[in-house]
């Protein structure tokens, strides 16, 4: 039989370890989406995916052929990332660029227009009008 200070340093025990369990919120931080793929498909004449988690459509591609190229490397750590997505739809060229601490370089058809992150939303629309987050783009 045990004595009854056994009991109490059980119970205290139990009691410490139901304290130290911390709430779950459901969300986990994770780095951010550089790899060296990403995805395009282009269905019914819209070309859509998700490269470095920047969402990706272009318009009025009548099927042309859709190709995706890594160049590069990434890291853990963003700031040692230097690498470049490709991005080919028929006659469109799209080029996410990231340099060590630079933000991200966004070109289309060799012409720059500024810098993207992840998260945002990039679209080419029939008239080739490009727009980042809903907002138009000029070149730079």
């Amino acid at each position: 039989m045990m004595r009854p200070s056994t009991y109490l340093i059980i119970g205290l025990a139990v009691l410490a370890g139901f304290g130290c369990r911390q709430k779950s919120t459901g969300t986990r931080s994770s780095a951010p989406p550089f790899e060296t793929g990403g995805t395009i498909t282009n269905l019914n004449g819209t070309a859509t995916g998700k490269v470095w988690g920047v969402t990706i459509e272009v318009a009025d591609t009548r099927g042309a052929e859709t190709t995706l190229q890594f160049d590069g490397t990434v890291s853990g750590d963003l700031k040692y990332t230097d690498a470049k997505q490709t991005i080919v739809v028929g006659e469109v060229t799209i080029v996410l660029s990231k340099e060590s601490t630079n933000p991200i370089a966004l070109s289309i058809n060799e012409t720059s227009y500024g810098t993207i992150r992840v998260g945002d939303a990039l679209s080419i629309d029939e008239a080739g009008q490009i727009s980042v987050n809903g907002q138009s783009r000029t070149p730079k």
